[in-house]
Order: C-alpha cells, then sequence, then structure tokens
C-alpha cells in the first residue's frame, strides 16, 4: 500500500514532540522522517470545518462547513453538502487508485467509491445526535454492505464526564462559590474518557484487520475524535495526566497499523491542538479573564484555572488551539523539520504522492517533503509563492479582545506570508501574545514608528455587508 493516513483529532505537538521518549514508534517515524506542528482553522471554525477541508483541499468558507455547521442548511454537515467537490479519494479513484475511508468526520452518510468507507459519526453529547450521520456502529453504503459480515466484537460505548450533581452539587452552587470545583476534580476526572479511547481503537484494529485480508487499497485513512473529547474535560489537569497515557494508546496504535498494512509512507496528523481556557489568559487576573474570554457568562473562574459547563453536563476545560501535529515518513518523504505548512497544504501534497493533477482552485502548496525531482504540480511549490522576507503588518486593536482575535483570525488565514503585529491597550498583552497567530504585541499608548512595518491596517465591519475589511493607514 502506498500511503496510510492515521488522523487523531487535536494531538497536541508539544505533548507528542516533548515527550518522544515514551511514545517509541512514533519517535521512530520522527527520527527518520519529517515532521513538526503546522495550521488548522480554529477561533470560530471547528473539526468537521477541518476535516473537510483536508478532503476538499477548499477553506471552510469555500466548502461552507463553519463552526460545524452546514451554512446553507443551518445542519450538521453531510458528506453530500461537499461531495460535488473534487474530494482526495475521488480523484484517486479516477486515477486508478483504490481507497478505504475509515470512520472520517463528516463521511456520512457514506457514498460508494472505488475501495469502502465505513462512516459514521460518534454522537459526544445531544447536539451531535442526529441518525443520518450519527451511530453506535458502523455506516456503510449499498455496495459496501458486505463489509459487515467482517465485523467482530461489541462497538464501544460512549462515557459522560461526570457533573456536579455526581459530587453532590449544582452547577448554582458552584458559581455561587467556584473554589469549591478545587475539592472536586482531579488528575483522575474523566479516566472513563481514557478507557473509552482504549476500547475504541482496540476495536478499530480487531475489524480494521479483518477488512484489510479481504479489501485491499492503495490510500488507507483512519480517523478518531475520541482524543479530542477526552482533552476537553481533562486539561484543568496541569500535568496533563490522562492525555499523555492516551498518547501512548495512539502510539502503539500506530504501530500495530503499520504491521497490518506495511505502507511505503505513513502521515500522522491532527486538524488542530488543544489549549486549557487558562492558558489562552496568562498571567491576567480574574477581572482580565472575565473581560478577554467571550463565553465567561458560563464560567468558572478560579484564578489559576477555569472551567465552564459543558453541554454534557460535565467540566469543560479547554479550547481547540491553532498548532496541530504533523508526522511524515516513509519512501517519498525526506527527513527534517517540517515548517510553515497549513491545512490546506495536506490536499495537494498527497495529490502529488500519487501523481495526480491538482484541481485548479486549490490555494494550498506542496511543500519540499518529497523526494522527487520533477513534480506532476510545479506550479504550486511552496517555494514559488513564499517571499525572502515575510510581510510585517501592525494590526490596531478597535474592540474588545474576544472580538478582534477574530480579526486576526480572519486576517491570518487569507495572509499565510505575513507575521502579524498588535498596536493594542497595554493591559491586554499577554493576552494577545497567547494567540499563537500572533508575532509580537506594541503598547498604543506609547509612540510607534510605522515605518518598520510594511502595512498598519486598521480593521472594521461593513455595516451594510457586514464584512470584515481593512484599511491600511500608513
Amino acid at each position: 500500500m502506498k500511503l496510510l493516513v492515521i488522523g487523531i483529532d487535536a494531538l497536541m505537538p508539544e505533548l507528542v514532540f516533548n515527550n518522544l521518549e515514551d511514545y517509541p514508534v512514533l519517535k521512530k517515524l520522527v527520527i527518520s522522517g519529517i515532521s513538526g506542528e503546522y495550521d488548522g482553522y480554529v477561533y470560530g471554525y471547528g473539526s468537521h470545518d477541518n476535516w473537510t477541508s483536508l478532503y476538499t483541499g477548499l477553506s471552510p468558507k469555500e466548502h461552507q462547513i463553519i463552526k460545524g455547521i452546514y451554512q446553507p442548511s443551518g445542519k450538521l454537515p453531510r458528506l453530500y453538502d461537499y461531495s460535488s467537490t473534487e474530494t482526495i479519494w475521488k480523484i484517486l479513484n479516477e486515477n486508478g487508485y483504490k481507497v478505504g475511508m475509515w470512520k472520517g468526520l463528516v463521511t456520512a452518510p457514506p457514498e460508494p467509491i472505488d475501495g469502502y468507507m465505513v462512516s459514521g459519526e460518534l454522537a459526544f453529547d445531544e447536539h451531535f445526535e442526529d441518525p443520518e450521520i450519527a451511530i453506535d456502529g458502523h455506516m456503510l453504503c449499498e455496495k459496501d454492505q458486505h463489509l459487515i459480515d467482517l465485523f467482530e466484537g461489541e462497538f464501544p460505548k460512549r462515557p459522560t464526564p461526570k457533573s456536579p450533581d455526581q459530587f453532590g452539587y449544582t452547577w448554582e452552587e458552584l458559581f455561587n462559590n467556584p473554589q469549591l470545583v478545587n475539592n472536586l476534580l482531579d488528575e483522575n476526572y474523566f479516566e472513563e474518557g481514557y478507557q473509552y479511547l482504549k476500547d475504541m481503537l482496540d476495536y478499530s484494529l480487531l475489524n480494521i484487520r479483518k477488512v484489510n485480508e479481504k479489501e485491499k487499497v492503495d490510500l488507507f485513512w483512519f480517523y478518531n475524535g475520541i482524543f479530542d473529547y477526552l482533552g476537553h474535560f481533562t486539561m484543568h489537569d496541569f500535568n496533563r495526566t490522562q492525555l499523555k497515557k492516551a498518547i501512548k494508546l495512539v502510539d502503539d496504535f500506530v504501530g500495530e497499523m503499520l504491521n497490518i498494512f506495511q505502507p511505503e509512507n505513513v502521515i500522522v496528523l491532527s486538524d488542530h491542538g488543544q489549549k486549557s481556557f487558562i492558558d489562552h489568559f496568562p498571567n491576567c487576573d480574574i477581572e482580565l479573564q472575565k473581560e478577554s474570554f467571550g463565553l465567561a457568562d458560563q464560567c468558572l473562574f478560579l484564578g489559576d484555572n477555569i472551567l465552564m459547563q459543558a453541554r454534557t453536563g460535565g467540566f469543560l476545560t479547554s479550547l481547540h488551539s491553532l498548532k496541530g501535529t504533523m508526522i511524515l515518513n516513509g519512501e517519498n518523504f525526506k527527513q527534517g523539520k517540517l515548517k510553515g505548512m497549513r491545512n490546506l497544504d495536506v490536499y495537494p501534497l498527497i495529490l502529488e504522492m500519487f501523481d495526480c493533477i491538482i484541481p485548479k482552485n486549490r490555494k494550498g502548496l506542496i511543500h519540499p517533503v518529497l523526494n522527487k525531482e520533477h513534480l506532476k504540480n510545479p506550479e504550486q511549490q511552496y517555494k514559488l509563492h513564499k517571499p525572502k522576507v515575510n510581510e510585517k503588518v501592525l494590526i490596531v486593536q478597535t474592540c474588545e479582545v474576544n472580538v478582534f482575535n477574530g480579526y486576526i483570525n480572519d486576517f491570518y488565514n487569507e495572509n499565510r506570508f505575513s507575521n502579524i503585529f498588535i498596536f493594542g491597550k497595554e493591559k491586554y498583552r499577554s493576552v494577545f501574545l497567547a494567540n499563537q497567530q500572533v508575532s509580537g504585541f506594541y503598547d498604543m499608548d506609547q509612540p510607534l514608528e510605522k515605518s518598520v512595518f510594511d502595512k498598519v491596517l486598521v480593521p472594521y465591519v461593513n455595516a451594510k455587508t457586514k464584512e470584515l475589511l481593512f484599511t491600511n493607514i500608513k
């Protein structure tokens, strides 16, 4: 098999790369391959948005799945919402390659492909309970129904994080006295999530092995979203105990998958990372945390931690973060450190690996990671588009922090070769610098030499169209 893709939602690069001694399989792939953190879509974008971009090479604004909702329908996204685009599996099929998709997010209801598509999303709470796309089991199209006979074992059941009433409290009592939480949560809170991930990976291995014995493919794409689920409820623990244990499960799983498929190449990736709520507001007192956090009215502020009431009733502790994990290894990949890669670059990279023509309207670029002298799509080379020096842009703060971070995000997504600096109120310095899209901060109450910047931009929203615009005042 030419390529194995293992997608682990929200796998944090800092936990992987800073603890490689604990993860021998991933360590070997990192040492002999090329790896690093890369940029996903965050600040108003979620996992559904990111994975659809990975499949299609289109931004969320282009495929219209934003905040986990297909905008024209106002519903959770379906595969048929974007099936008219040139997905990776469609292009590979057209070029004679077989593809196996396994539980990919936003691949339900499944469609017939040359290979097979095993779909069905996990309903982590009532928001995701949609019988057309979510199931405790598998969804297959009519063509692939014969695979059902191969499946063994009981599909793992989803656990729910404990809510205050299970500790003898109400949310109202905790909001009135947040410090009570310190007696409730420890490193073992939601350890059931760790067991859920273990059971699901074991169940997946059992059945992937059986399907692969019968159905051979050229690309196999695996997805699991439970690590993301676990992370959202365990990042109150600064030692990340449950998450580090979970990455050991992932490490073992990757080793087993390599044994099953014996691929020429492997990509291990996440769509984004996660950061605890408190890490978004370092060195801030509680009042500044409340002022800067757009969801403050739903949160418990403890000073050294921030918790939110989840839809499940449990204690939510983190948000998605910009940096995802990317590990590339195999015959087609070089060795080294990955730099400057973004979500949209995965699609052209995979198509180039298979010598397929990349559709003309794709903005992703091919990074110099392939052992390949002559590219099928030379015009998409990263080096042809990257300037020698990135543009230095100063953006003037014009509104409250949580809204302004959205403005920064929009500019960042559309201007990949710009280094962003903020001209804002000094008290927000640490908040802005915690934003991984920001390169530096300048106090707006101090003199500023504008000549050091290529652009000085003031953002505003058009009153009629509601479009975000930037005026260059340099």
